[in-house]
């Protein structure tokens, strides 16, 4: 195993572990198989801070997420001990058997965090602030074209600058609501056919109801393999969907 600091070396030093590859983040994490509990590693201190942070406030105010069980922070990186979601990924090959159930539980998510008090949130996500980040990882040279989804660029931008340039002279009137920021499938837990629990909280905060929508739409697509389900998704939702604002969100998410 490699090596921690001292108190989580300690917690753990005669666990088993597996490694979890699911998920591009900064970080890494390991799964043990001799307790229900979670190690993640943050090369990135402050986008590690920052989850810690929300998902500390998110259980206080009973939003299903990892319980932390310890924080430990050095030089260069954050590491967090924290308790496994029960269930299994939405994206798991025996939810892969039931889309519509998924689908149920999908959008019963992004309403619940959508429901989230915002007046006394300390986490704001708008576009103004995700392009701050984006700015920073086009400047590190961060941005991967290699990686872009053709399917979303559709051939209208050659490079990182020329989409940050699009999205910042482009940019919606928002409808802010409380949003996950990543809410993809391997990070909305199901079990037996309900919601069980949200990962992977580093870019939740205030944001447009549609952000959710988007990538969530975009990993139903992905995930099921066909873009039969968009309707049935979109038409969960008490309001018109904004497409133009599905696809400037799902190019904004190009940037991350």
């Amino acid at each position: 195993m490699p090596r921690y600091p001292k108190a989580i070396q300690k917690k753990i030093q005669n666990l088993h572990y597996s490694k979890d590859t699911i998920g591009m983040g900064n970080s890494h994490v390991r799964v043990f198989k001799d307790q229900p509990w979670v190690l993640k590693v943050f090369y990135d201190q402050a986008q590690g801070l920052r989850e810690i942070a929300i998902m500390d406030w998110l259980r206080q105010i009973n939003i299903p997420v990892p319980e932390i069980i310890m924080v430990e922070k050095t030089e260069k990186r954050v590491y967090l001990l924290m308790t496994k979601l029960e269930g299994l990924m939405s994206c798991d090959k025996t939810m892969m058997k039931n889309p519509l159930m998924v689908i149920d539980v999908l959008a019963e998510g992004i309403k619940r965090l959508q429901q989230i008090n915002i007046n006394d949130c300390p986490f704001p996500l708008t576009i103004a602030d995700r392009l701050k980040i984006a700015k920073r990882y086009l400047d590190r040279g961060e941005v991967d074209r290699d990686t872009w989804d053709a399917d979303i660029i559709k051939g209208r931008f050659q490079t990182p600058q020329e989409l940050y340039n699009y999205l910042l002279t482009h940019q919606p009137e928002e409808d802010l609501v409380f949003v996950h920021g990543d809410y993809c499938l391997p990070n909305i837990f199901i079990k037996d056919q309900k919601l069980a629990g949200f990962l992977d909280l580093g870019l939740a905060g205030i944001s447009d109801r549609h952000a959710d929508i988007a990538l969530c739409m975009r990993s139903i697509k992905y995930n099921f393999g066909t873009d039969q389900y968009k309707d049935i998704f979109f038409k969960k939702f008490d309001f018109k969907i904004d497409e133009a604002k599905i696809d400037y969100y799902l190019l904004l998410d190009e940037l991350f």
